[in-house]
């Protein structure tokens, strides 16, 4: 069993390891696609007000993700 924070609840400028994916399976596919899966390390960027879209980045992709697929999303702080 993980026991990880949500992705929603890093901090703007800060860098997380994903731990596990949301259990639907085509948000995991689409995440996987981008390389975004266990292991990879993701940057907050930016943040919108409460519960808004987050700017991420992991490696040379920059992407943006809504608050509530975020908070789907388990990692650690690195």
């Amino acid at each position: 069993m993980v026991s990880g924070i949500p992705l929603s609840s890093v901090r703007q400028g800060s860098c997380a390891r994903v731990e596990s994916l949301p259990s639907h399976p085509a948000l995991q596919c689409r995440l996987r696609a981008m390389g975004i899966r266990p292991g990879a390390v993701v940057e907050v960027l930016r943040q919108a007000k409460p519960a808004g879209i987050l700017h991420l980045a992991s490696g040379i992709l920059e992407f943006m993700m809504r608050h509530e697929l975020a908070a789907q999303i388990e990692v650690s702080l690195v």
